[in-house]
């Protein structure tokens, strides 16, 4: 009877959750929001092996040095900020010095190919457990919303096997409710379900605040008040060097060193979310270079500039991938870069021209904002490519919603 009830109870939170996925929309919308943002945050990490005042006096230097490197580095530099071309935003998106890296292992948004299967196709989850995995369609596009315990891995083709190099790079973007009724989001170092656990430590996610081994930091809240969710935050980690690198939105929040035994087989989300908690966006990569190197040797691929159609204007991560771009052109007057768009939100036959406008409208606003970055229009061809309808493993998955620059 006890566990009947405790399933009664799941289900009825999992359906309110379900019946929450058609109000996202509304309930996640971006506006221009004003969070008071700490001026020394602190970027320290304390080592367990360390005595508690060496570790505060390490943290306190690390405080200083990153705040003198962030002046140094962005200190005369203009926050770009348009909002008729990228969406409103009071992260200084600018500033984001993560790299993606240059070879691609998983990318999924998800895409409207998932909408047709109502649940993520490239994503394998324990679908025995009680809980609700499901594609919803928010106002930024397609995510996955889930309820109650379970875990995501990624589905690539051997999930069973190490599919993660020495030096590689993971992204997503999450939501939360602003009710504290979820355990902190798990991210195991191994294909749950798939490939035995190795002991590795997880990274924990809960809300704002980030936790690895003995270091913890934190970004301000972002928040709606008019709604009960927070914003999108945006979670990137790249790991080389045997140093694990976490960042949240714009900002480095955790430095870790690592033993060079560690070796993570392959990633997970591990959850537990009586209210919804949404997904997007992720991306794992391998061989991180500079966006100027990945330029000047040709080519750069970017993933993560989006064109969000409830708005009509390019995501706000958008801007930091194209300030890189347009500072090197800025430096190469002489350098042109045809620009291959891809746009595939739409994929059913009746919304053809739909997703055309879209597609054709973020080829537009991408030259736009490089020029207006001072950027000369005539060192940018515009090539609105059109859109890919994913498939199994089709390797052309990956161009969905690809921007490639390519330099004459």
């Amino acid at each position: 009877m006890k566990t009947f009830l405790t399933f009664a109870i799941l289900l009825s939170l999992t359906i309110g959750a379900q019946a929450q996925f058609g109000r996202v929309h509304n309930a996640v919308t971006r506006n221009a929001k004003r969070h008071a943002e700490k001026k020394a945050v602190d970027y320290g990490t304390k080592q367990a092996n360390k005595g508690i005042d060496k570790g505060l006096n390490e943290a306190e230097k690390g405080v200083n040095k990153l705040t003198d490197w962030e002046e140094e580095e962005f200190g005369d530099e203009m926050e770009y900020l348009d909002t008729t071309l990228v969406e409103a935003s009071s992260i200084p998106w600018g500033r984001l010095t993560f790299v993606t890296g240059e070879d691609l292992i998983f990318y999924d948004k998800p895409f409207s190919f998932d909408k047709k299967h109502k649940e993520p196709y490239y994503w394998l989850w324990d679908k025995e457990s009680n809980g609700s995995v499901e594609i919803s369609d928010v106002n930024q596009g397609y995510a996955i919303g889930v309820g109650a315990g379970n875990y995501l891995t990624p589905k690539v083709k051997d999930p069973k096997v190490d599919y993660l190099p020495k030096n590689f790079t993971f992204e997503f973007e999450y939501i939360m409710p602003v009710a504290p009724v979820s355990k902190p989001i798990k991210i195991q170092w191994y294909a749950m379900g798939q490939q035995d656990d190795q002991g590795y430590e997880p990274i924990y996610i809960n809300r704002n605040r980030i936790n690895y081994k003995d270091s913890t930091n934190s970004y301000p809240i972002i928040l709606d008040n008019t709604q009960n969710f927070e914003d999108w935050y945006r979670v990137s980690i790249r790991y080389k060097a045997d140093t694990m690198r976490i960042y949240m939105n714009e900002r480095l929040l955790i430095v870790f060193p690592e033993k060079k035994s560690f070796n993570p087989t392959g990633v997970s989300l591990d959850f537990f979310a009586y209210t919804p908690i949404f997904f997007k966006s992720f991306i794992i990569a391998s061989n991180p270079k500079s966006i100027k190197e990945q330029l000047m040797n040709g080519q750069y691929t970017s993933y993560k500039i989006d064109y969000l159609r409830s708005i009509g204007r390019l995501s706000g991560v958008s801007m930091a991938e194209m300030l890189r771009v347009a500072k090197v052109l800025i430096e190469k007057p002489d350098m042109i870069v045809d620009v291959d768009v891809y746009f595939s939100h739409e994929q059913k036959k009746t919304k053809v021209k739909e997703n055309d406008v879209h597609g054709q409208n973020k080829a537009k606003l991408i030259k736009e904002t490089l020029v207006s970055m001072g950027v000369d229009e005539k060192q940018v061809n515009m090539n609105y490519k059109g859109y890919i309808i994913p498939s199994d493993f089709n390797p052309k998955n990956k161009l969905s919603e690809a921007v490639i620059f390519t330099t004459k």
